[in-house]
């Protein structure tokens, strides 16, 4: 098997077998090549240690990102290559890291500690699969390298990533590694919730993430209470949306606080906690679309999440959205031809009292969108003071 690699990358790896050390690239980029996608990043493993790469890259930047598990990234051209040496871990005594680790000059043993198989494959003139990843690749299956109980004691992130590309890649997942899933399940209660978060969200991305989430209803209840699966229409890939699926499946659009409380567990950010409680009482209300609510709804919550509503309501409404923009017609604040200044110079008093009155003047304009002109504003305005 060959790979076309880029050319930074072969300079890279020849550098260090020019000076006697062994390079690889690893990992997913090796899986991504040998599935014929292109790589989003590159992971390169080498017999030579920490100081050792950085001297013979010392003309480039360095960052020491993992030292103490021999690590470091180096940036060429503005780009980040993560190098780091053949190791062997120590005990994992948190669940997620090892408490030590070992350098060593053996390629086989430094693949031997990854998750997967299809993960656990090294190229450079030519590949190097001790642990049948081809063929599981072939296979369409996920199996862990090594005794699958272990590898999850060790890490329980490893549980998600497990289902994680299974969903993403539309894989099986071995018998032996199912199992094991099963059993250690409850070593997710130990994994920080933002790397649940992390794994969680590729998940729902994936072409057989409605597959994986019934299949494993059991461990998603782990960290999600009361999680039930449910069916996502063809045209929902978004994972938010996915998820707004799944939080009404769960805990319905009514009991909204729930859905809240369960994303701040899961450390999502503020945003994305405000565009669900946006989005989750469309499931218990229609999505009007004639255009005086559709621009209605583009002021409360915006155009972007107008349009999620929309296809959470399985409506479309990108002409009339083409339509609004064409004819430039007024549906926030920005585009009011008043502004506070204008409102305070014509007699409402400064405070709030000013955003009422623009607020009010919005509605106004959403209603008729040839009034939006400082004439037709000012004599409306005056007329209702």
């Amino acid at each position: 098997m060959t790979i076309k690699l880029p050319e930074s990358v072969k300079s890279i790896l020849q550098r260090f077998w020019d000076y006697g050390y062994e390079a690889y690239i690893v990992g997913g980029c090796v899986r991504d090549f040998c599935l014929g996608k292109k790589p989003q990043d590159y992971d390169i493993a080498t017999s030579a240690r920490p100081e050792e790469t950085k001297a013979l890259f010392q003309e480039y930047k360095i960052l020491e990102t993992g030292l103490q598990h021999g690590t470091v990234t180096l940036i060429m051209e503005g780009i980040p290559f993560e190098i780091t040496t053949y190791r062997v871990d120590g005990d994992y005594f948190d669940h997620r890291r090892p408490s030590s680790v070992r350098f060593t000059k053996s390629l086989q043993e430094d693949l031997k500690r990854r998750d997967f198989t299809i993960n656990a494959m090294a190229y450079y003139n030519g590949l190097f699969d001790y642990f049948g990843g081809m063929e599981d690749l072939r296979k369409k299956e996920i199996r862990c390298v090594g005794e699958p109980e272990q590898r999850f004691e060790e890490d329980g992130l490893r549980i998600l990533r497990a289902l994680r590309f299974a969903s993403m890649l539309g894989f099986s997942i071995d018998g032996e590694t199912k199992d094991a899933i099963i059993k250690k399940k409850e070593g997710l209660r130990k994994i920080s919730r933002e790397r649940i978060r992390d794994e969680w969200t590729k998940l729902l991305s994936g072409s057989a993430a409605e597959q994986i989430l019934w299949e494993f209803q059991s461990v998603i209840n782990v960290f999600l209470p009361g999680f039930r699966p449910c069916v996502f229409p063809d045209n929902i890939q978004e994972e938010l949306l996915r998820f707004c699926f799944v939080l009404n499946e769960t805990y319905g659009a009514s009991e909204i606080g729930k859905s809240m409380e369960m994303m701040k567990e899961l450390r999502y950010d503020r945003k994305s906690c405000r565009d669900m409680s946006l989005l989750l009482p469309f499931f218990d209300r229609p999505f009007h679309t004639d255009k005086i609510h559709v621009k209605q709804y583009m002021k409360r919550m915006g155009l972007n999440l107008t349009r999620k509503a929309a296809l959470l309501k399985q409506q479309d409404i990108e002409e009339m959205i083409k339509e609004i923009a064409c004819n430039h017609e007024c549906y926030t604040l920005s585009d009011l031809c008043l502004k506070g200044e204008d409102v305070i110079r014509l007699g409402v008093r400064p405070g709030k009292e000013v955003g009422e009155v623009l607020q009010r003047l919005l509605d106004y304009v959403i209603e008729n969108p040839s009034a939006n002109t400082p004439e037709l504003l000012t004599e409306y305005l005056q007329n209702k003071l």
